[in-house]
């Protein structure tokens, strides 16, 4: 046997991914996401059930509310005005989602991109002693 017969040229991708995200000072999970292209400071909320961003915050991203679904919610704060869109694509590491759903809110809360749900429901998630991980396997 040739030693080229044994060597391989072939590349593949790894089908898992995994993301991992230490809790900060603040007891929170805090990390960078890429939305639609544009890298930005998030906060990993899996009481949120999708994500959410403040209608400033989209304006900055070049997120357009106008093909969205205009609704509203009782907050704590009151009567909120929302629009349901569908961000083309949200990565965190090497895990990329296509279209996932987000509300933009208006005006400048919540300050932090929430990464909500919406997101979070496509990967397995785990914590343990101030660290989370992310794994996706799509």
């Amino acid at each position: 046997m040739n030693l080229s017969d044994r060597i391989s040229t072939k590349f593949a991708e790894a089908k898992v991914k995994i993301v991992t995200i230490a809790l900060n000072n603040n007891q929170q999970y805090i990390t960078t996401a890429v939305i639609n292209g544009m890298p930005i400071e998030v906060w990993v909320d899996t009481g949120a059930t999708t994500v959410a961003i403040n209608s400033e915050v989209a304006k900055n991203l070049g997120i357009s509310t106008t093909d969205g679904r205009k609704v509203e919610a009782t907050t704590a704060s009151g009567m909120v005005a929302l629009t349901l869109v569908v961000l083309r694509e949200v990565s965190v590491g090497d895990i990329k989602m296509s279209n996932v759903r987000a509300l933009i809110i208006e005006g400048s809360f919540p300050k932090m991109v929430l990464l909500g749900m919406s997101f979070l429901r496509q990967v397995e998630i785990t914590e343990s002693a101030g660290l989370m991980v992310l794994k996706s396997t799509l």
